[in-house]
């Protein structure tokens, strides 16, 4: 970013880290940006039930006959 735009963007900057990007709990959730953050929680979320989704697909049922 270039120099120019810092001082403006620096304090939306802090707000964002306040409010929705904290350190603990952060609030992925609530961030537009949640599908391309590498941090984001809900990114990692939704991977994980896609392949539990996935292993359930391929898992025979618990009440299959053998």
């Amino acid at each position: 970013m270039p120099q120019e735009y810092w001082e403006e963007i620096n304090p939306l900057l802090v707000g964002f880290g306040q409010t929705i990007c904290q350190p603990v709990k952060p609030q992925c959730f609530r961030c537009t940006l949640n599908m391309t953050c590498p941090s984001s929680t809900v990114k990692r979320s939704m991977i994980a039930q896609a392949a539990a989704a996935a292993k359930r697909a391929k898992a025979p049922p618990a009440d299959a006959e053998s």
